[in-house]
């Protein structure tokens, strides 16, 4: 009920079947939810609105019950930008299974998460903490500053088949995720991910995969270390090191990254 640009402030927890003040929600225009200073949760979020801006603040989105909504907590589809501040996702380990699934359709879209934890999501063919698969020819810009996206099926997954995908992460860790940490795939257009002091440690895949002609993943003041694999690339994929990394203590340390020098 509240107006375009408005906000909505959680009161208290609510009281229906599944213990939470909002079960489903779906945005079509440009809103903030700020939860501080209470408990409440939701069940899941759909954003879906063209040119829309929508802000997630202080909420725990977890799965419950039935699965609903394909098994995603946080599902994009269209929009110009969607914040994600201070927020716990998890449990979204059915269906698709991902935590945030990034998935405009056309356009540019922005996707910014901050100071938040995504852990356990996705499922064993799949999925994982950020999905980002923009169709279309949609221009996905992500950035993700102090979070930790762990113990998912894929930590970070940036699809450019059907867009561009450019990614950051800077202070943030990914760690303890079934496959691999970050990966950057693509059978179309560019997929590209920039790490800046942050981690991919002990993933059960790859730390870095970078996977298709097109890909390309830069690393700087990163950790690397106690993966499966520490780096992998495949099908023309790129690894770039600005020489300020550790890369070590990995199971397997896979292919050499390509250094590049400081501008």
């Amino acid at each position: 009920m509240t107006n375009p640009a408005g906000i909505v402030s959680c009161v208290d927890q609510g009281a229906n079947s599944f213990g939470n003040s909002v079960i489903g929600v779906t945005i079509s225009k440009s809103i903030t939810i700020d939860c501080a200073g209470t408990s409440a949760g939701t069940y899941y979020v759909t954003i879906n609105g063209p040119g829309i801006v929508v802000t997630l603040r202080n909420l725990q989105i977890n799965m419950v019950g039935s699965f609903g909504n394909n098994g995603l907590g946080v599902d994009f589809q269209n929009g110009a930008a969607l914040f994600v501040e201070h927020c716990v996702i998890e449990g979204w380990n059915a269906g698709l299974g991902a935590g945030i699934h990034f998935a405009p359709t056309s356009g540019t879209a922005e996707l910014h998460v901050t100071d938040s934890v995504i852990k356990n999501n996705g499922v064993a063919g799949g999925g994982g903490g950020i999905f980002i698969a923009p169709t279309g020819g949609a221009t996905v810009r992500v950035a993700v500053d102090r979070t930790e996206i762990e113990n998912n099926t894929n930590g970070i997954f940036a699809n450019g088949t059907g867009g561009t995908v450019l990614v950051e992460v800077k202070d943030s860790t990914v760690a303890n995720n079934a496959t691999n940490g970050v990966w950057a795939y693509t059978a179309g257009s560019t997929s590209s991910i920039v790490l800046d002091q942050s981690a991919s440690v002990s993933n059960g895949g790859s730390g870095i995969d970078a996977q298709g002609n097109g890909t390309y993943v830069s690393l700087d003041s990163t950790t690397v270390a106690w993966n499966a694999i520490g780096l992998t690339t495949s099908s023309g994929g790129n690894i770039l090191s600005y020489q300020t990394n550790k890369i070590a203590g990995n199971l397997s340390p896979g292919v050499t990254p390509i250094s590049v020098g400081h501008q």
